[in-house]
């Protein structure tokens, strides 16, 4: 997969996580979830730090533990 492939792919994950998770705030009865993200190491050579920090940025209240 070329670099900028996956950076399209990682970015369309964040959004639909984004997405998800308005979601979820929007219905506040229902308990808050822990998102679990797995990937492969090599993956983590690649943009993946990236790619988190900035959903940390957009999303500071969320907890992320790798």
């Amino acid at each position: 997969m070329i670099g900028g492939e996956f950076l399209a792919m990682a970015r369309r994950t964040i959004e639909e996580t984004d997405a998800a998770y308005a979601k979820q705030n929007a219905l506040p009865s229902i308990q808050a979830a822990r998102p679990t993200i797995g990937g492969y190491v090599s993956l983590a050579a690649g943009n993946l730090w990236a790619t988190l920090s900035e959903y940390h940025k957009r999303l500071p209240e969320v907890e992320m533990h790798t």
